[in-house]
């Protein structure tokens, strides 16, 4: 069975084990360590502007559906897992292409979070190739605002990158205090959860 046509259910982790990591938590672990935890182990969330513009973003892709695409294939919201880094979820789209190469995309409404974005592309990366035994090279974020495609290249170094983001979230959830604020203001105040989190009383 190839990974394009694996069931969700083959890939969740085992019955309720919380040290498995949703991939999209390393998106939220590298742009805030403080908003990852309140989400994660609070269960807080709180939708804006920006969250229902990326829920509609994620809906195009979410379908399931395989199409054709330059000689090749694109396989949408496939589920992945890595048992390496206990990291599971979804890729919204891998691509594979004429000769057989694999490429995950992560779509994102804007760019502005790009870095992080780029981690949880890697993540999904890491996943695919270990789940496949192919090598996987690039990871793909696809910026639906100005419709780009950002490609990062999958090295030894990006994938510690990945490897480093799961440990320090794995470390805050398992903290009995929420991790400091880090972000700047403005970037805080652009956060859906700034009433919950409240930041700007944190900083000294």
């Amino acid at each position: 069975m190839t990974t394009t046509d694996t069931p969700a259910s083959a890939v969740r982790p085992p019955g309720p084990d919380r040290s498995w990591l949703p991939l999209g938590a390393l998106e939220h672990a590298t742009f805030c360590l403080r908003q990852a935890v309140l989400m994660l182990r609070d269960g807080a969330w709180a939708d804006d502007g920006a969250t229902v513009t990326g829920s509609a973003a994620h809906q195009r892709v979410d379908d399931g559906r395989s199409l054709s695409l330059r000689g090749g294939r694109v396989h949408h919201r496939v589920a992945l897992r890595s048992d390496t880094l206990r990291l599971h979820g979804f890729a919204d789209a891998v691509e594979r292409g004429a000769e057989g190469q694999l490429r995950p995309v992560e779509h994102k409404s804007t760019g502005r979070y790009l870095h992080a974005a780029r981690i949880q592309a890697l993540g999904q990366a890491v996943c695919l190739a270990e789940m496949t035994g192919q090598p996987v090279t690039e990871a793909v974020v696809y910026v639906r605002v100005d419709k780009q495609r950002h490609v990062f290249p999958v090295t030894d170094s990006s994938i510690g990158e990945v490897a480093q983001a799961a440990a320090r979230l794995e470390r805050a959830l398992t903290s009995p205090t929420l991790p400091p604020v880090t972000v700047a203001p403005a970037a805080c105040r652009r956060c859906s959860l700034q009433l919950i989190c409240l930041p700007l009383a944190q900083l000294p």
